[in-house]
């Protein structure tokens, strides 16, 4: 379903606010290369057997983006400690 990017904002910015309450605080500002990420979160993670790989320059918020969409969508958000020994 299409939604106008200010109605988006606007979904966005209230379940944020949401899962700052519940959760922790993300101190996320809603931009738009941020909504871009939270958009591209949802319709993949909606999908049946969805799954994402988060690789890239640090800082960007798609971490923090998905952790809200995972919180949206009631998913376990895992993130592997990759050491040496990673195996």
């Amino acid at each position: 379903m299409r939604t106008k990017s200010s109605d988006f904002k606007t979904i966005v910015a209230s379940n944020l606010l949401l899962y700052e309450r519940e959760e922790k605080e993300l101190n996320m500002l809603l931009f738009g290369e941020i909504l871009d990420h939270v958009a591209r979160a949802d319709r993949v993670l909606s999908e049946d057997g969805g799954h994402l790989l988060l690789i890239g320059r640090t800082g960007v918020g798609r971490r923090t983006a998905v952790t809200l969409v995972c919180y949206l969508h009631r998913y376990e958000f895992c993130t592997p400690a990759v050491t040496r020994d990673y195996g």
